[in-house]
């Protein structure tokens, strides 16, 4: 199996200074009998180097690196020489066997579902692989990818491969050169309905909708707020001691819109105002409200349920206001101390009673 690809391989590696890789050991190059029994015989030979559960009959090839004597005189293979020959005299070369799979396993992420890779040579092989996360599917001899993901396809030679990732990271390559002569190998990597189903889901749908019904939502609850002013209760009910659902009615308690409770509000204050200000002094509306503001800026509780003796006691009373040990003191608020009887008092004062006849 070996040797003719080694002969091939000679004239690059001892000639060129350059790596050789060989065409695909098991896969027929054309459909004569002859090729057909050298792929029958190369996968029988590669089973006895292989596990149990490895498949002999996916691609492999050989790999030819020339061996110098410069291993003494450089670190780093100089680039662009016009005559290889003089890096160093040839000794030997290092042949290695290897399965494609391979290098094609471990490379990407887990979450990675169903990219095709189609490779082709020079010498009218192809094989398909596809890759699902760290593991490299072997689909066949032939181009199996989907034809209808043709527009999206990425290629590359394989000697160009730096082309993918100069983008990616600066890493340098200090060896000899793959030679670009012999059997000339192209990638092509597709997606797949496996890939496309990984990626396409309903997410997208469900996250927009969401958010579109919060602020539906939202809206309803500014509305109901501002223009509805209705009470929602959740009521459950049973048929037969078992659950059968929520409703939501409307409750009929009686109830006001905020925008016209407050404009109610306001005309009750205005109509309010208007009747102080009709039936009492100026004076005397002035001391009710003082002592309304008094009262609401201390947070002290309302006496409007006290009994009326209670009141006209504490309220009366100047010992109450001025004697701090009154036993009703306990029971006068601050604003009662800081004000006055509304009424003005005249102590000395005529009052006239008369009837007009007629």
């Amino acid at each position: 199996m070996t040797y003719p690809s080694l002969a091939n391989a000679l004239p690059v590696v001892q000639g060129d200074r350059n790596i050789a890789l060989s065409d695909v050991s098991n896969i027929a190059t054309n459909a004569s009998k002859e090729s057909l029994q050298q792929v029958a015989g190369n996968n029988a030979y590669i089973k006895d180097y292989i596990g149990p559960n490895e498949n002999p009959a996916e691609p492999f090839g050989d790999i030819y690196f020339p061996m110098l004597d410069y291993a003494d005189k450089y670190v780093m293979i100089p680039k662009n020489v016009a005559n290889q020959s003089s890096l160093g005299n040839f000794v030997g070369v290092f042949a290695m066997t290897f399965f494609w799979r391979d290098l094609m396993t471990d490379i990407l992420p887990r979450e990675s579902h169903g990219i095709v890779v189609v490779i082709t040579n020079t010498c009218g092989q192809s094989f398909t692989y596809r890759i699902d996360g760290t593991h490299a599917i072997f689909l066949g001899p032939r181009d199996a990818h989907e034809t209808k993901y043709n527009s999206y396809v990425r290629s590359s030679d394989l000697i160009d491969l730096n082309a993918f990732t100069a983008g990616l990271s600066q890493r340098t390559y200090t060896g000899l050169d793959l030679s670009n002569k012999g059997c000339q190998y192209h990638i092509s990597i597709y997606p797949s309905t496996a890939m496309e189903d990984s990626i396409k889901n309903k997410d997208p749908i469900t996250f927009s909708a969401v958010a579109v019904a919060i602020f539906v939502f939202t809206s309803l609850i500014f509305i109901c707020y501002d223009y509805m002013g209705k009470y929602l209760w959740i009521r459950e009910y049973f048929i037969d001691d078992t659950f059968v659902g929520l409703t939501f009615p409307f409750a009929s308690l009686p109830c006001i819109p905020v925008e016209r409770r407050q404009a109610k509000v306001m005309e009750t204050a205005v109509h309010t105002n208007a009747i102080v200000a009709s039936l009492f002094p100026s004076n005397v509306r002035d001391r009710l409200f003082n002592t309304a503001d008094t009262a609401r800026s201390t947070n002290e509780p309302s006496r409007m349920l006290e009994h009326n003796k209670t009141r006209l006691k504490t309220f009366l009373s100047s010992d109450v206001r001025q004697n701090d040990s009154s036993p009703f003191q306990s029971t006068v608020t601050s604003s009662e101390r800081a004000s006055g009887p509304i009424a003005d008092l005249f102590p000395n004062c005529t009052v006239q009673f008369c009837d007009i006849c007629g």
